[in-house]
C-alpha cells in the first residue's frame, strides 16, 4: 500500500481529459500526528472528512481516483460528499482492524436520506472495500439491548457504479422473538424520486442481525444489480429488490454463490407479526405497476431454519413474483438445505411470473427433513414459459405448479430426481391456487418427468452424485446455457443436481451463461 500523499496515474481521466493524481489519504476518529493524511500515524479527522470543502478537485482533497484509508475504530457516521470518475472511483477502504461502532447507527430522516454509519447520497463510481476484517456494527441495539432503534450499515441512495465489498456489517438490530421492530438494514442502495441507480454490486461481504440484509428498491431505468458471494444470516429477509412504482424497470439481476440462512430470530408470534415477519432468503417482485427484466439465482446455498412457525413463518427461499415479473428468470445450481421444523409456505424456489415470462429451473439440489415444497410455481397470468429438469429433491414434496392452464403456461419438466419423497404426495398440478398432490406414475402419466426417477442418486456427504448412483450421467445437457456447477467444475457430464460428481474428470473454466 503505498503511503504517499500522491501517486500520478498513468492513464488520462476519462471525464476531463487532464493527467489524475491519485492520493492515499488517511482518515482516524480523530486527528492524529501532523494530521496531514500521509499516513495512520498522521491521519486527518473524521470531521475533517465529513466537511464538503474537503472533497473536490486539488492536492489534499479527496476526488475522483483517491483512496481514503480507515484507522482504528471511528464512533461517528462518514458521509460521502463526493463522486468518482469512470475508471477513477473514490474507495473508502477499512485498513487491518477498522470499523465503525456506536452503540446504534439510526437510520434518521427518511425524505433526505441522512443517517447510518455510511451515507452515500447520490454520489456516483464509489467503492467500500472491507480490506482484510473491516466492520459495521452496533453494539448495543437490539430486543433485549439499551436501544431499540431502526439502523443502517451503509445507506445508499441512488447511487450508480456503486461497489461495497469485503465487509462486515452485524447487529444492526439484534432480535429475539417477540418486538415489532422492522426497520433495521445491512446494506441498501435505495432510488430517491427521480433518481434512478445502476450497477449496484454487494460482493464477499457477511451480514448479520438486521431486518433486511441487501436493500434495493428500482425506479425507471435501473440496472445491473449484482450480489455474489456474501453470507446472509439472523435477517429476516436476506436481500430485496422491489419496484418503486408503476413506471419502475430494472434489467439484469445477479443473485450468485450466497449463502443465506437462519431466520428463526425474525419468527412471528401471532397472525399479524408473522404477515409482517415472512422470511425469504432473496425476494424479487414486481408488483407496483413496474417491470422486472432478467433475474438470474445461481451456486448460493440457502437454508436451513427457514422457520419455527407454520405455516407463515417463511415465505420461500428465492422468491420471485409480480405481473412485471417478465423474465427469464434463471435458477440453477443453488443448493437448499432444511431442518425437521423448517416449511416454507411457498417453496424452497417459488416463482410467480407476468404474462409471457420464461423461467429456467435447472440443476438444483433440494434437502429436506422439513415440510417446504422444493419448487413452487404459480401460473395464470397467461403465456408464460416454465422448464423444470436436472433437478435433485430428498425427502420433501419436490414440485407443486398451481393456477395452471395447459393451454395458456408452456411447461417443459423433465430429467428430475426425486427420493423418499412423501408417499402419493411428491408432485402436484392444479388449475386452482390449492395443491392436489400426485405419485411419480400419475405424474409421469401426464407427460412429466419421463426420464425421471425416484431412484436412490447415492449422494455424498456433501451431496455430490456418486458415480455408481442414478444421478450421475443421467441429466439433460444443458450446455447451451451454462456449462458449470454450483463449484465452478466444468460438467463433462451431465449430472442431475447441483454438483457434478467429483469421479467425472472436472476442470475449473471460466463461466459461459447464454440466458
Amino acid at each position: 500500500m503505498l503511503s504517499n500523499s500522491l501517486k500520478l496515474c498513468s492513464t488520462f481521466a476519462a471525464l476531463t481529459g487532464a493527467l489524475t493524481f491519485s492520493e492515499e489519504i488517511f482518515v482516524a476518529n480523530t486527528a492524529q500526528g501532523a494530521a496531514n493524511g500521509t499516513s495512520a500515524a498522521n491521519a486527518r479527522s473524521l470531521a475533517w472528512l465529513n466537511d464538503a470543502i474537503n472533497w473536490g478537485a486539488g492536492d489534499g482533497k479527496i476526488s475522483a481516483g483517491d483512496t481514503v484509508h480507515l484507522t482504528g475504530t471511528l464512533t461517528s457516521s462518514l458521509n460521502v460528499m463526493g463522486g468518482g470518475a469512470p475508471g477513477f472511483p473514490i474507495t473508502i477502504l477499512f485498513e487491518k482492524d477498522a470499523k465503525l461502532s456506536a452503540p446504534a447507527w439510526p437510520i434518521g430522516d427518511p425524505v433526505n436520506y441522512t443517517g447510518g454509519a455510511i451515507v452515500v447520497n447520490r454520489k456516483n463510481f464509489i467503492t467500500i472495500d472491507g480490506g482484510e476484517n473491516g466492520i459495521i456494527e452496533c453494539t448495543d441495539n437490539g430486543t433485549l439491548l439499551g436501544n431499540r432503534k431502526n439502523s443502517v450499515g451503509i445507506n445508499g441512495t441512488s447511487a450508480s457504479v456503486f461497489t461495497v465489498k469485503n465487509l462486515t456489517v452485524r447487529n444492526m438490530f439484534v432480535r429475539v422473538i417477540g418486538t415489532s421492530q422492522t426497520g433495521s438494514i445491512g446494506i441498501q442502495n435505495t432510488c430517491k424520486v427521480g433518481n434512478p441507480f445502476t450497477d449496484f454490486t454487494v460482493e464477499n461481504c457477511t451480514i448479520s442481525d438486521a431486518s433486511l440484509g441487501i436493500d434495493a428498491d428500482y425506479a425507471t431505468g435501473c440496472a445491473r444489480y449484482t450480489f455474489n458471494r456474501n453470507t446472509i444470516f439472523n435477517c429476516n429477509w436476506g436481500g430485496r429488490i422491489g419496484d418503486r412504482n408503476s413506471a419502475s424497470t430494472i434489467t439484469d439481476v445477479v443473485i450468485s454463490n450466497n449463502n443465506l440462512s437462519r431466520w428463526t430470530n425474525w419468527d412471528g408470534t401471532d397472525a399479524a407479526s408473522q404477515a409482517t415477519f415472512h422470511h425469504n432468503g432473496f425476494y424479487c417482485w414486481a408488483e407496483s405497476g413496474g417491470s422486472f427484466n432478467k433475474v438470474t439465482a445461481f451456486g448460493n446455498t440457502v437454508g436451513p431454519k427457514y422457520s419455527s412457525v407454520k405455516p407463515n413463518g417463511a415465505t420461500a427461499g428465492l422468491f420471485f413474483s409480480g405481473a412485471g415479473m417478465k423474465g427469464p428468470i434463471s435458477v440453477y445450481n443453488n443448493l437448499f438445505l432444511e431442518d425437521p421444523n423448517d416449511s416454507p409456505a411457498n417453496g424452497n424456489i417459488f416463482i410467480w411470473p407476468g404474462f409471457g415470462a420464461v423461467s429456467h429451473i435447472y440443476n438444483n439440489t433440494f434437502i429436506g427433513g422439513g415440510g417446504g415444497i422444493a419448487i413452487g410455481y404459480r401460473g395464470g397470468r397467461g403465456g408464460d414459459t416454465v422448464n423444470i429438469k436436472n433437478n435433485l429433491c430428498v425427502a420433501k414434496n419436490f414440485i407443486s405448479l398451481t393456477a395452471i392452464s395447459t393451454t395458456q403456461t408452456a411447461l417443459s419438466i423433465n430429467n428430475n430426481i426425486g427420493y423418499r419423497l412423501t408417499s402419493g404426495e411428491a408432485y402436484s398440478i392444479s388449475a386452482t391456487a390449492t395443491s392436489v398432490f400426485k405419485s411419480l406414475l400419475q405424474w409421469q402419466s401426464m407427460g412429466f418427468d419421463l426420464l425421471g426417477s425416484a431412484g436412490d442418486p447415492k449422494l455424498s456427504s456433501d451431496y455430490k452424485p456418486l458415480i455408481s448412483g442414478i444421478a450421475s450421467g443421467t441429466g439433460a445437457d444443458l450446455s447451451a446455457y451454462f456449462t458449470l456447477d454450483k463449484q465452478g467444475h466444468k460438467r463433462t457430464v451431465w449430472d442431475i443436481g447441483a454438483f457434478t460428481c467429483d469421479e467425472h474428470p472436472v476442470a475449473p473454466v471460466g463461466l459461459k451463461v447464454k440466458f
